[in-house]
């Protein structure tokens, strides 16, 4: 890419001695080739093949951090826009509610064990808001309002879930609340809430938390094959000659997903496209401006066109190199070897093995915290015919203590001491 020419004039940036400037011969040598170049070389390429993908049909696939929406080439029309995880009304926002809590706990322990004075108010608060959700879980059944088909059959479930993490913190913190908090550490959160050893709860938050991201995630998985394999089944979707554009912002997790290991999504189309899709033609582009018209119906012509370019400029530079370096050998590089959480290499009963994702995923910044068990959720999917139901959730379904076959029905009150 070319420099941007506005460094130019940033204070504090080294200047070459003697003030040297490019002369215009340099410049105008310079502005013949990159696509950022008006009537470049490398742009009119891309003009040109893209006017010839255009009148050939196929779509294009924008993979966002609030959905995935796919467009007609021709008409720029919506063939399918479907909401992902930042959705409110799917129940995947209470879910990630509830999964905080474990962390946050954590946290408090670590700000109690650092000499921290705002622990004990912060808890307290924290059980507020927990005992406030309790009440409202166990009031109604609110899931079975929400969009959430992927869980049919599990609402009650998924309550009884959740009163049961709730209950476990609150009795967890009160416990902690009522000394003067020097047995408020890290160790012991691990030992007697993470992984379970208080009366009374034989299963620890390790397992709400894995279950939390399954039943996201199995929520995504099954909302994005849907609609996909809807489109694809009455001829609207063609896996073949469709253009993917993955710009998926979540949080301020700036780093992460910009690869198919990094980034369960990828493997989630590759698995959906099978032997129709070639991997070339999912192209992650981080830094690519994030249109407020993204969703639209029909894209507008100017969006359409610029992320339309965007995937043909990188396809236009592989395909040009490839075809200037034919002759000389590739490198291949070697597929990544399976890691706990992956599916095929990780039973789903093993929580110990999705607990040690859940810390790769929250300790490495090119990760998706959905990757916990995004990976392996895909790959289970795949192998359920796509059919959510049939899939036994790790945390949730299976991966109990001995003798627990789940998660205790619903009560009402306060939480046992």
């Amino acid at each position: 890419m070319p420099p941007d020419n506005r460094d130019e004039q940033r204070p504090g940036l080294a200047r070459a001695p003697g003030g040297h400037t490019p002369g215009e011969a340099a410049q105008r040598l310079f502005d013949i080739y990159p696509g950022s170049r008006p009537a470049s070389i490398a742009r009119v390429l891309t003009e040109t093949l893209q006017a010839g993908a255009r009148a050939g049909g196929g779509s294009l696939v924008l993979y966002t951090g609030s959905g995935l929406y796919v467009y007609d080439r021709s008409s720029r029309a919506l063939i399918a826009g479907i909401g992902t995880r930042t959705m409110r009304g799917n129940g995947n926002y209470e879910l990630t509610a509830v999964s905080h809590i474990g962390p946050a706990i954590a946290y408090l322990a670590t700000m109690r064990a650092a000499g921290g004075d705002e622990w004990r108010r912060l808890a307290e608060t924290l059980m507020t808001r927990i005992d406030d959700f309790r009440a409202v879980n166990a009031a109604s059944d609110w899931l079975a309002d929400a969009d959430a088909p992927a869980l049919a059959g599990r609402t009650g479930a998924v309550r009884d879930m959740i009163d049961y993490a709730c209950r476990l913190s609150t009795a967890y913190l009160a416990a902690r609340l009522a000394g003067d908090g020097s047995d408020f550490t890290p160790d012991d959160a691990r030992a007697r809430y993470f992984t379970a050893g208080m009366d009374g709860y034989p299963i620890g938050f390790d397992n709400v938390m894995v279950a939390t991201f399954a039943l996201a995630v199995l929520q995504d998985a099954h909302a994005i094959a849907s609609g996909l394999r809807a489109a694809a089944a009455d001829g609207r979707f063609d896996w073949s000659d469709t253009r993917i554009v993955v710009f998926q912002l979540v949080g301020n997790n700036y780093g992460a997903g910009l690869t198919a290991r990094t980034n369960w999504g990828i493997d989630l189309l590759m698995r959906l496209g099978g032997s129709d899709l070639d991997p070339g033609r999912i192209f992650v582009a981080p830094y690519i401006d994030r249109r407020d018209d993204v969703g639209a119906d029909p894209l507008p012509e100017a969006a359409f066109t610029y992320y339309d370019q965007a995937w043909q400029g990188i396809r236009d530079r592989l395909d040009a190199s490839n075809a200037a370096f034919a002759d000389i050998r590739a490198i291949e590089p070697s597929a990544p070897p399976a890691i706990p959480g992956d599916w095929g290499a990780t039973d789903a009963d093993d929580i110990e093995a999705f607990v040690r994702r859940l810390k790769y995923t929250f300790g490495t910044s090119d990760q998706l915290l959905s990757n916990a068990t995004g990976f392996w959720v895909a790959g289970a999917l795949e192998a359920a015919g796509w059919d959510p139901t049939r899939v036994r959730l790790p945390g949730f379904d299976t991966g109990f203590p001995p003798g627990i076959p789940g998660y205790p029905p619903t009560r009402s009150g306060a939480p046992d001491g």
